[in-house]
């Protein structure tokens, strides 16, 4: 079995979405994921002159992008793009995501982070492909939740659920912490085994069809059922002290996210991601956008 690494947040606090926050609350109809073609693909962000192509995850309760909109938040967000072939780029620069990437990326926000002029840190929209491993993404998050890098925002950048807004970006919204505590037994799990995703909660497990399963209309249809199934499941049932998710390290990052998403959806409003004993606990976070 893949070795499991917690979501590089100690805790991920969901809250509702609210005014100028958030751009209000934006509950997706339909199914989480949709077709390729179907507003899956977002070339570049125009407000920053960005032109990584990748292919945005699906979030069903994602929230509209309205960074830039709202006057007090222009100018300090700055873009990570994380392609799907692990490579990172950052203010035109590309690094492939390992030490000297990870490094090189660090050194690059800090200098964005100093101060000037403008009290508040910069935010990050995160911009990986949903097609992206879980573990390098992992490393990515946890060099963003250092505390000498004074981020205290972050996006993660997802298709707009709402087809007819498809050419509008949504996103995750997240507030970075240092604040520790110690990590539960995981509630959901998700691994992957010969090219399938398994998410699995308690007794309860759903097997996702191997392979892409955007390329085929009846393999898509059984991951959407799979996720709403999840998200009925954490309705019913909600946790005790908030939900804990698992990801092995080869679950793609839409899997991650729509994982969240269903937490969401299900009315977990607390839920830490735990990683096993041995490793690091990360910073906490929380998430708040969508």
């Amino acid at each position: 079995m893949p070795r499991l690494g917690c979501l590089a947040l100690a805790s991920v606090l969901l809250l509702a979405a609210c005014g100028s926050e958030s751009g209000g609350q934006s509950r997706g109809e339909g199914a989480r994921w949709r077709p390729e073609g179907e507003g899956a693909r977002r070339p570049f962000d125009l407000s920053r002159r960005d032109f990584a192509v990748l292919t945005l995850p699906g979030a069903k309760h994602a929230a509209t992008d309205t960074w830039g909109f709202t006057k007090h938040r222009q100018g300090r967000r700055f873009i990570v793009n994380l392609r799907r072939d692990s490579w990172i780029i950052f203010k035109r620069k590309e690094w492939r995501i390992g030490q000297q990437g990870i490094e090189n990326l660090r050194r690059d926000i800090a200098a964005l982070s100093r101060p000037r002029g403008v009290p508040e840190p910069p935010a990050i929209l995160v911009r990986a492909d949903r097609g992206i491993p879980w573990s390098p993404v992992r490393r990515v998050l946890e060099l963003l939740g250092s505390p000498d890098l004074r981020v205290e925002s972050w996006q993660f950048a997802t298709v707009h659920p709402n087809p007819s807004l498809a050419f509008v970006d949504a996103c995750l919204s997240v507030r970075a912490s240092t604040a520790g505590g110690d990590a539960a037994p995981a509630d959901v799990v998700l691994t992957t085994a010969d090219g399938a995703v398994r998410v699995r909660r308690g007794a309860t497990s759903w097997d996702f069809p191997p392979g892409d399963v955007f390329e085929d209309a009846a393999r898509l249809a059984v991951a959407n059922r799979h996720w709403d199934d999840l998200e009925a499941n954490l309705s019913i049932a909600l946790p005790t002290g908030g939900l804990q998710i698992e990801v092995g390290d080869e679950v793609p990052w839409a899997y991650v996210v729509a994982a969240i998403d269903c937490a969401y959806g299900g009315g977990v409003r607390d839920a830490p991601v735990a990683a096993p004993a041995a490793a690091p606990r990360p910073p906490r976070c929380a998430v708040s956008g969508f």
